[in-house]
């Protein structure tokens, strides 16, 4: 009725505003508003005090706006949980009536009264990746003649919690907008994407996997091995050649679109030779490493043909000769049967990953058929059946599963639906007996039978019902028989190499699950993945991932198991957010510090297929910027630039936590996340039994508890931040850094300070300043800065006096020396690239057209300098995107630094991310 009345309402303002005055803002400048209460009982006019949930008073607070926003998270000092409740409210008098266009948006939900009345709430979409201005949510709203009152409700998000406030900008003068060539944005030289051998941007040796040697091979007498080794779980749980635990193995790689290659190979004779190109163009751009799906191809049930068994033997075949691991996905989405894609027949594609959930015997039968038709196949080029191939470094055993929960059940296929419905019937029933004790347990009016339950329309992440909390450990119990099914087929063709499962499980009952049933912890993770891919309509938040507290990276090391290797089967940070250049130090300096063992950028760094291509969502291949991304990242991480933490802290989930009040449907708070920007942070279920095959990892420094009593447990006793008993206390995370400093895990001088988003490693490389959108990175052979434009920064060696637009700005020895000392440096200045004539909405958010080439990149004035004793020898080279030189430029040497001043606009052969100092 509510909602009815919200429709009507916009519509009969929307029919009346244009027969009224149009006013101009014009709201009481003092705003009033209350914390936390557990009711708000006045929309229509301001409370004297409110209460809390316990019965304390909350009393009224007046604020002003800082700028156009009101930081609600600083007013209670870091101290709250996603979707904690704020109400705001502005008494305001007008001389006549009419209608007022207000902008709002909010961190992260909001609704919105005037008089009482609602007329504009974001609380099915939260802000929905629109930047935090004004110009997100703009709206007509009544006002009346004399006294006024704006009510906002505001719900905290899991990494921020504010209101924005303003006059938009008219919507005549807003219209999409659209990039062509100009002085602004310049065309790309993608000629050549190939990077050259002994090219500056040559990262072979980079990514060259550590092999055992002789004596006599160490010494030149005997030939190293050329066959990879296999690689195994160590005894401390890090990946490391098998029977070598001392030699530790850091894999970097990048998805390939299966379908995408073998259609156009079908079309190509040169199929052989391109693919061969391709997979030594993998190792010069530093990865060591592709993921290859299998179950997606096939015209026909169960068939692998031998054409297609060619395909794949090749790939693994030629990647491993030259070096390089497959990873290999063995489910995804298709499970070996034709139409994979049909929605018609199959709701959405993700009814098979529900199904395999259920045991539906016509998928695992297929999936069963993949498993054994590959691992029991004999490759044709090496003669070794691929289960004892030691190149496949680790199965997946069936990418995003987890969907099969997350997908909103009406898009699912009927019988799927009924299927799934019946299941949790079972379940319920077999807990609880007689509907008489399911409705007290639910605490709701008893149903006619269980025959009347359904499953929910979309997963329980943050509710807190009794009804929710068993259908979360209904997916649960249903996710530890199927990966258990699934890891026994595979495990029966003798394969004994490394086994995954559930990369999309942030949901604390799914990690348990993978405690116990997951040999390796795999993770998908994105910053603003787009809606729809690159389709029409798609919508991508602008916001920066640093601003949004990386929670890409973090959310991984809240996912993180410290006896058993880690890989991140994807990560990207998404076209066209425009700042997509923090990717590579953002995700490469967090994943060398928390002890990532594998990344994968997804997807196509190679493998391009083409001449020439649109930048898209997941093409990285022809993105100049995020290239220029994965060349940093392949330093900081691959390379091993960023030191590990010596120190670990781990959050223990006790079982009744676990099992309770919803906690299982959701993910590590995001204070307690926000460690793993300080040192190293995982995660364990102490009291569940642990998968085989993992190690034993080193005792944590400090353990904690989850966010509901902030209790701290040392190795050598207890200690607490604001009591050890007091459960209801909220975990205080600069309680925590003042705590942690003590204990020596911090520095004294480390300067972290959690409540302004300040966070220092405690390394002392890393340093992250979110509300300035700014990282910076420091270390013997790089140092690397991304920040907003008009600004400086002084890093190390490095410093930035001014970038004209925001920017990413590194400095990678590439030479295997220190940077101050280095001959061969590579210069990054990357920025933000489009496709000519790409067509976004006014907030830029929302796709219009995709465009055509060329590829445009936004130009930009760099002035920096870097202290190196070869700097009165060094040249400054452009360099294209294979790494050729294409233009030298201007450096001068004054007082032991180097004076870089770059204009791209200026370069002849178009703007690039990447240029070369070198001694001459």
């Amino acid at each position: 009725m509510r909602f009815s009345l919200l429709l009507l309402s916009l519509f009969t303002f929307g029919v009346s505003a244009q027969s009224q005055d149009r006013l101009p803002p014009n709201l009481n400048e003092e705003w009033v508003f209350f914390l936390k209460p557990a009711e708000i009982l006045s929309y229509s006019q301001i409370p004297e005090k409110l209460f809390q949930a316990d019965g304390k008073e909350i009393l009224a607070q007046k604020i002003k706006l800082s700028g156009s926003f009101i930081d609600l998270a600083e007013q209670t000092k870091g101290n709250f949980e996603e979707k904690s409740a704020a109400i705001l409210y502005n008494e305001f008098s007008s001389e006549r009536a009419g209608v007022m266009r207000i902008g709002v948006s909010a961190d992260y939900w909001m609704e919105i009264y005037i008089n009482g009345t609602p007329v504009f709430n974001t609380l099915k979409s939260g802000n929905a990746g629109k930047p935090y201005t004004p110009d997100a949510f703009s709206f007509d709203v009544p006002i009346k003649v004399g006294k006024n009152l704006l009510a906002v409700k505001v719900l905290a998000g899991a990494d921020g919690w504010r209101f924005v406030y303003g006059a938009p900008a008219p919507h005549e003068t807003r219209p999409n907008v659209r990039f062509q060539p100009s002085n602004e944005w310049k065309a790309v030289n993608m000629d050549d994407l190939l990077v050259k051998e002994g090219s500056a941007l040559d990262l072979r040796k980079v990514s060259e996997v550590p092999r055992p040697t002789s004596l006599l091979s160490r010494l030149g007498l005997v030939k190293a091995p050329a066959k990879l080794p296999r690689l195994e779980v160590g005894p401390t749980g890090r990946i490391v050649v098998e029977g070598r635990p001392d030699i530790t193995v850091k894999l970097h790689g990048g998805g390939v679109n299966t379908p995408r290659i073998f259609d156009k190979s079908m079309k190509d004779p040169e199929w052989k030779e391109l693919w061969k190109r391709e997979i030594l163009q993998a190792r010069l751009q530093g990865y060591n490493i592709l993921r290859l799906s299998t179950d997606a191809v096939y015209p026909e049930d169960m068939n692998i043909r031998p054409d297609q068994f060619d395909k794949f033997d090749y790939f693994t075949s030629t990647l491993a000769e030259n070096g390089g691991y497959t990873f290999l996905t063995v489910g995804a989405s298709g499970v070996y049967l034709k139409n994979a894609w049909g929605p018609l027949l199959q709701g959405e594609r993700r009814d098979y990953k529900l199904r395999m959930y259920l045991g539906d015997e016509q998928v695992r039968k297929a999936w069963k058929y993949g498993v054994e038709a590959l691992m029991n196949h004999v490759n044709a080029y090496t003669g070794v059946p691929w289960k004892d191939d030691p190149s496949i470094a680790c199965i997946e055993l069936f990418n995003e599963q987890e969907w099969g929960f997350f997908y909103p059940k009406s898009k699912l296929a009927e019988q799927t639906r009924l299927e799934f419905d019946t299941r949790y019937r079972l379940w319920l029933q077999e807990k609880y007996k007689t509907v008489e004790t399911l409705s007290r347990a639910w605490g709701m009016q008893a149903p006619a039978s269980f025959e009347s339950v359904m499953t929910p329309e979309e997963f329980p992440f943050s509710r807190r019902e009794a009804r929710d909390n068993d259908y979360i450990l209904f997916c649960a119990e249903l996710s530890r028989e199927s990966v258990a099914w699934m890891r026994d087929v595979l495990r029966a063709t003798g394969y004994k190499g490394m086994v995954a499962q559930y990369n999309m499980s942030h949901w604390q009952a799914g990690q348990e699950v993978r405690w116990e049933e997951s040999q390796v912890t795999i993770a998908n993770a994105y910053h603003n993945h787009p809606t729809a891919f690159d389709n029409p309509g798609s919508k991508c938040g602008q916001e920066s991932s640093i601003g949004a507290g990386a929670w890409y990276s973090r959310s991984i090391s809240c996912m993180r198991f410290a006896d058993r290797p880690l890989i991140v089967t994807e990560y990207n940070h998404s076209f066209w957010n425009p700042y997509q250049y923090e990717c590579g130090i953002v995700f490469g300096a967090y994943a060398a510090l928390n002890s990532f063992d594998a990344v994968f950028i997804h997807e196509g760094p190679v493998f391009y297929y083409a001449e020439k291509s649109l930048v898209n969502v997941f093409n990285v291949g022809y993105s100049p910027v995020s290239r220029a991304g994965e060349f940093l990242l392949s330093c900081l991480f691959l390379r091993g630039d960023v030191k590990a933490s010596p120190h670990r802290v781990e959050l223990q989930i006790p079982k009744e936590y676990l099992e309770t009040n919803c906690n299982g449907g959701r993910s590590v708070s995001s204070d307690q996340g926000r460690i793993a920007f300080m040192t190293g942070f995982s995660i364990a279920f102490p009291w569940a039994k642990r998968a085989e095959g993992v190690g034993t990892a080193p005792q944590a420094d400090l353990v904690l508890t989850p966010d509901s009593g902030a209790e701290f447990i040392s190795a050598g006793g207890g200690w607490a931040i604001s009591g050890k008993d007091s459960k209801s206390t909220k975990f205080s995370l600069d309680a925590a850094v003042a705590r942690m400093k003590e204990m020596g895990l911090l520095s004294q001088s480390n300067i972290s300070d959690p409540s302004k988003g300040i966070f220092q490693s405690d390394t002392g490389e890393i340093t992250m300043r979110s509300r300035e959108n700014l990282i910076k990175v420091v270390t013997s052979r790089s140092e690397a800065v991304a920040m907003e434009g008009n600004k400086g920064e002084s890093i190390g060696l490095l410093n930035v006096s001014d970038t004209s637009v925001p920017a990413l700005v590194a400095t990678c020895a590439v030479d295997q020396k220190n940077l101050d000392e280095s001959g061969r440096i590579v210069l990054i200045y990357s920025t933000q690239v489009v496709n000519n004539e790409m067509e976004l909405s006014p907030d830029r958010s929302t796709l219009v057209n995709l465009g055509k080439l060329p590829v445009l990149m936004r130009v930009g004035r760099l002035s920096a300098s870097l202290r190196n004793i070869n700097g009165a020898k060094m040249s400054l080279y452009a360099l294209g995107l294979d790494g050729t030189r294409r233009g030298k430029l201007p450096v001068a040497f004054v007082d032991g630094t180097l004076q870089i001043h770059i204009d791209t606009a200026a370069l002849k052969d178009g703007p690039t991310p990447f240029f070369e100092l070198v001694k001459e």
